[in-house]
């Protein structure tokens, strides 16, 4: 699996509302802080790549931004606490926009 097919699996089913709505009512965020770590390990493997689009400088920062923002949000599970979650994971998606979505089209 791609890293990108990756990105968008955890982002988008493992990482989804159900899910989150789930780890709040049964008190497990176990699963949750696994998958950001998962996102995090394949934000990180990215940093061999040569982007297709923009600078390898704009496309690590990215990537490094991610990474932090996976980070909190899996210390958002350790306390859990779901707003803080919430925003973490806002902020992944939005830095997923700006590079794949957004800043990097032709």
């Amino acid at each position: 699996m791609n890293a990108m097919h990756s990105f968008k699996k955890i982002i988008n089913r493992e990482l989804s509302d159900s899910t989150l709505s789930m780890a709040k009512k049964n008190g497990d965020f176990f699963h949750i802080a696994e998958q950001l770590m998962e996102l995090a390990k394949t934000m990180k493997s990215l940093e061999v790549v040569t982007p297709p689009l923009g600078s390898k400088d704009d496309w690590d920062s990215i990537h490094g931004k991610i990474i932090e923002a996976a980070f909190q949000g899996i210390g958002a599970c350790g306390a859990e606490d779901i707003e803080k979650l919430k925003s973490s994971l806002n902020e992944i998606k939005q830095l997923e926009y700006k590079g794949h979505g957004g800043g990097f089209k032709k």
